[in-house]
Formats: C-alpha cells, structure tokens, sequence
C-alpha cells in the first residue's frame, strides 16, 4: 500500500500524519521525503510492543546512535521519576533540537513523551510517535 501524507495546518505548528502500510520499513523513505535527518534518536517502547515490531524498527533507522528506553505502561509509571529517567538519558547523551525522539506505543505512552517535551524540553527535540506515525516539529 502507498504511504499518504496528510499535512495539518494550526495557528502555531504544521506537521504531517502518515497513513499507510509497512510504516516501519518505509522510515527512512519518510524521513528523506521530509528532508529530515538526525545524528541521534531515542526511542521510548511501550513495553506491550512485540520485540519483533522493535527491532525492525531499531534495524531501519539509519543513524549514528540509537538509544531505548523500555516504558512500563502503568498508572505507578505516569510520573515525575518516568519524566526524570527519559530526560536523564536526552541529557546524558547531550540530544539537542535536531535530534529525534520515537515514542513508539499507546496513547497515553505518548502522552507521557509530549509531557517531557512541552513542559522541561519545549521544542528541543522533534517527535516521531508510532502507530500514528506523527511528526510534530
């Protein structure tokens, strides 16, 4: 199936959604197409994600380092001490703005991430989220 691309317009942000099948081995056709390129990506796995879906991603992502965080959906994880752990490797790792961060799970994992970003890291980084395959930039 081809990958659509439907581009959102608001007030303040533009970004795309794509839409379509094997999204995971499309990745680096999508970030070419969208003239993205990253020396760093973190990527935060919902832990409920099969391994088979994580390392074809892992495996598809051409960069210089790649960094996963496990994320253990639960309300005891919706956190300050999550939020600190993430932000603790963006740091460590010195991720800067034109770094990328995968939030590859449910919604509330992605919530959690948009949460990190809004609130300690606004617009720092940009954010892939999976299985909407979103950018926000």
């Amino acid at each position: 199936m081809k990958v659509h691309n439907l581009s959102i317009n608001t007030k303040t942000k533009k970004y795309s959604i794509f839409i379509g099948s094997n999204l995971i081995s499309n990745i680096n056709r999508i970030f070419t197409s969208q003239k993205l390129s990253f020396s760093k990506i973190l990527i935060v796995v919902d832990k409920n994600i099969p391994i088979k879906f994580r390392k074809k991603l892992i495996s598809n992502l051409k960069t210089d380092l790649k960094k996963i965080h496990v994320f253990h959906p639960s309300e005891k994880n919706k956190s300050q001490k999550t939020v600190e752990i993430i932000q603790n490797i963006l740091f460590k790792n010195r991720f800067n703005r034109d770094d990328c961060l995968i939030a590859f799970g449910r919604r509330y994992h992605r919530e959690m991430l948009l949460h990190i970003l809004q609130a300690h890291i606004k617009e720092v980084l940009n954010l892939l989220t999976y299985p909407q395959l979103c950018w926000l930039k």
